[in-house]
């Protein structure tokens, strides 16, 4: 699940957090683009979408955007969350990459 995530982020031009050599499997972390909030990304992903993640907290709070990957990490779950993430990064003006979720998904989990 985190090399997706992580795989996923980098395509979407989202800066990672942290430096790769402190990266966590169990959470996932990304910038948040200039003019984007974490209360905005975090609400809308929750109502449009079902998808639950967290702003950073403490020195990152306001900076950064967390997503769990823990217990159930399935390629349906990953997927769901980086289309969600996607969706909502686009509805709030990010210019992103495009990003082909699907075949991230399956060639980091091997389907």
């Amino acid at each position: 699940g985190a090399a997706a995530f992580y795989e996923g982020l980098e395509r979407m031009g989202i800066e990672i957090f942290p430096a790769p050599e402190f990266r966590s499997k169990t959470l996932i972390a990304g910038v948040l683009p200039n003019g984007i909030t974490d209360a905005d990304l975090t609400k809308m992903m929750k109502e449009r979408y079902g998808v639950h993640i967290a702003g950073g907290m403490g020195k990152t709070k306001g900076k950064i955007f967390r997503i769990g990957n823990m217990g159930m990490v399935t390629p349906e779950r990953v997927s769901r969350t980086l289309e969600a993430l996607v969706g909502t990064l686009r509805a709030l003006g990010f210019k992103l990459n495009d990003v082909d979720v699907r075949s991230i998904v399956e060639k980091r989990f091997g389907s």
